[in-house]
């Protein structure tokens, strides 16, 4: 089956990162559905996640401490499980350097950790080779997709998972339009995900 004609949730977390007798853990989980190739905004979550009074690293991007009042308020991840569960199930999931997305899910979600995944950072490496940097910021704005996000997210910024899910479907609906690359099977996306450049 062509990957175009699947169904495909693109997920991203926003993570503490660690901090010393601290585990890693999502304070944000963004996710958009392409359908047929094409981002359906209407089947999509933003959801912003517990983390206590926990430690963030300093290292780690986003507005987490302008959010605190916020996440000391939301539900844990797991506690999400029956509003994405739909989204994991039968679709096919794809993230912008997908580990940290698989980590988590194998963590909260071990049956469903082990699906089809499609990395948007290797698959980019692959359809525009040359590029100096393939980070998501940056391939946004080379393939003049930053607007088309904000079109969809108007409030959001990189480093929102929200954002960065948008950002990657965007990415993965470009890729997918491509010549060549709008034959591309699922198989051979996800086979293609896995090499390192």
């Amino acid at each position: 089956m062509l990957l175009k004609e699947c169904n495909i949730t693109v997920l991203d977390f926003e993570t503490t990162g660690t901090v010393a007798d601290y585990p890693d853990e999502p304070w944000q989980l963004g996710l958009v559905v392409l359908e047929k190739g094409i981002i359906n905004p209407q089947k999509s979550l933003n959801r912003y996640l517990y983390i206590g009074d926990r430690p963030i690293s300093p290292y780690v991007p986003g507005r987490h401490e302008q959010l605190r009042p916020l996440l000391k308020k939301s539900p844990r991840l797991i506690e999400l499980w029956y509003e994405i569960r739909p989204y994991l199930e039968k679709n096919i999931l794809a993230a912008h350097n997908v580990g940290t997305e698989k980590k988590i899910l194998r963590q909260f979600f071990p049956v469903h950790s082990h699906r089809i995944w499609i990395d948007t950072l290797n698959l980019s490496r692959q359809v525009w080779p040359g590029l100096t940097k393939y980070n998501l910021e940056n391939l946004l704005d080379i393939l003049n997709l930053t607007e088309s996000v904000r079109t969809i997210y108007p409030q959001g910024h990189p480093h929102d998972a929200y954002y960065d899910a948008v950002g990657a479907a965007l990415i993965l609906e470009t890729i997918l339009k491509q010549p060549g690359w709008d034959s591309l099977t699922f198989k051979q996306g996800e086979k293609l995900s896995r090499k390192n450049k």
